[in-house]
């Protein structure tokens, strides 16, 4: 079998997909990643594995069933499951990886096949372990700085991290991530090493270490050959600094299909979305989403070939043919200025990161009354606290009636992950805890002028008799549309929504 191997290797991406089977695939001569095939591949991960291991004439396991055994004997190409069972999943790098360890040839070496994304989770919390024990025996000064915060933020990465966190704590301080909107541990460092590692990522972000204030910025990481800015914040404690970094998502393309609005919902946000002019706000807490969603409308409204200005605290990802502005909340380009110059250059359409104050909010309403079409975030629980939020900062909900409005709340749930949830367990290598990713829940309120004559009253009889005329989920109702499809589990609805599971909680 490794004779056919050396000779099939030079197009074995060519032999592995029949270009006129699978037109998606690119020139091999291009020398594509197996990242880069499986991103714009239209097939899903398990089948081009199955494709890879029958070509090889490999079994395809899958550690979910698979006893674990960890050992220290992996590459970046090859994992060691057992002494003699090593797993693959880039076939062009399989002769790289025997090559390696001839060393082992005294014993049969048997090969299996796996999937890029269990293989590269196994590798990781391998090495995380292999760190710990490390760590543990207070080999500190041995510990190649660069290497630990070269693992810690591919690690972040492999595992779909949103943030990677350095907190001081006593004696030994913690390494942790955020994964589908829960904490995780990574590693637990001794204080002495936490300082070296603090001053290194601020380093790298031209930062000083000597600051007493809170700082922000960015730092450059090359994953899988690519180079990666990670925004970086650093705060000084009474314990030492606190280092935040937040990881960039992977290469989205931020259609509205992304989303996956109920049908209902999808056309109230189109109808406000074909408006020549009006509001729609984004509401939710910190971390539900909001700024995908944003991104997501602003693209659309590009596509149609309008001129669409973001103004962002900060610019979270570039977009193409959209006019971004990064503003600074306390200097003098805040979101207000910022406005007064974004309306100076015709914009057909604009979008503010986030109301935060009167001048903002009244700018905005200013806005969308002389015909521009205006989106924004705020932080309100639901749609009917965002319409408490607005006559907070000063707007009256009856200048609303001559404006199309919309309001869309949402949240993140975690999704079932769809690998151990077929196999009824708990959790697997994908997992860890029976969720891989996350869905939004929404709700989408359209302002209709008999709504806006009832909501001062806080009547939500009336206020449901005319949300349900117009076809409106609340968050409750649309949390239970997924638990019905088995997207979600009631646990993780409760867990995120609380009281907003119920329809009728709104009032309180």
């Amino acid at each position: 079998m490794l004779t056919d191997m050396h000779t099939a290797h030079d197009g074995i991406w060519a032999s592995v997909f029949d270009p006129t089977q699978h037109p998606w695939l690119p020139n091999p001569s291009t020398g594509l990643s197996l990242e880069n095939i499986l991103a714009l591949s239209p097939l899903n991960e398990t089948d081009v594995a199955q494709h890879i291991a029958r070509f090889l004439g490999l079994s395809l396991i899958s550690l979910a069933k698979t006893p674990m055994y960890h050992s220290s004997n992996s590459s970046k190409n090859g994992v060691f499951i057992a002494d003699n069972l090593m797993g693959i999943s880039d076939p062009t790098q399989l002769l790289s990886t025997l090559s390696k360890y001839h060393a082992f040839k005294e014993k049969p070496l048997r090969l299996v096949c796996l999937s890029h994304t269990e293989r590269l989770r196994f590798l990781y919390k391998q090495r995380s372990l292999s760190w710990q024990k490390r760590l543990d025996k207070k080999e500190t000064a041995l510990v190649n700085l660069p290497d630990l915060a070269r693992f810690c933020c591919d690690y972040a990465y492999h595992m779909r991290a949103s943030d990677l966190q350095l907190l001081p704590q006593g004696k030994h301080h913690r390494l942790t991530l955020r994964i589908d909107g829960i904490r995780q541990s990574l590693l637990s460092i001794p204080a002495a090493l936490s300082i070296r590692l603090a001053r290194h990522w601020l380093l790298q972000a031209q930062l000083s270490y000597t600051q007493k204030q809170p700082q922000d910025g960015t730092l450059s990481i090359l994953i899988n050959t690519h180079t990666k800015r990670l925004r970086l914040h650093a705060c000084p404690t009474d314990k030492g600094m606190s280092i935040s970094i937040r990881l960039p998502r992977s290469t989205q393309h931020y259609e509205l299909s992304d989303l996956q609005l109920e049908p209902t919902q999808r056309k109230q946000l189109m109808q406000s979305l074909s408006q020549s002019h009006g509001l729609i706000f984004v509401t939710g807490p910190t971390g539900s989403g909001k700024t995908q969603t944003l991104y997501c409308c602003l693209r659309h409204l590009a596509h149609e070939g309008r001129h669409v200005i973001s103004l962002e605290d900060p610019v979270e990802q570039e977009l193409p043919h959209i006019t971004q502005i990064p503003v600074r909340a306390n200097t003098d380009l805040g979101y207000a200025e910022a406005m007064t110059h974004a309306l100076r250059q015709d914009p057909d359409v604009i979008m503010i990161g986030e109301v935060r104050d009167r001048e903002t909010a009244a700018m905005a309403l200013q806005a969308a009354q002389t015909g521009h079409l205006v989106l924004a975030s705020c932080h309100s629980s639901h749609t009917l606290a965002t319409c408490d939020r607005l006559k907070q900062l000063g707007l009256d909900l009856r200048e609303l009636n001559h404006i199309p409005t919309t309001l869309l709340a949402q949240r993140l749930v975690r999704s079932y992950c769809t690998f151990c949830f077929k196999q009824k367990k708990q959790s697997c290598l994908h997992c860890d805890s029976g969720y891989q990713g996350r869905r939004a829940i929404f709700e989408c309120l359209p302002l209709s002028s008999s709504l806006i004559q009832v909501l001062s009253s806080h009547d939500m009889t009336q206020i449901n008799r005319i949300a349900k005329k117009q076809s409106v989920l609340w968050l409750g109702d649309h949390a239970k549309l997924l638990i019905q499809q088995r997207i979600t589990s009631l646990d993780e609805c409760q867990r995120v929504l609380g009281r907003l599971m119920e329809s009728n909680q709104h009032d309180s």
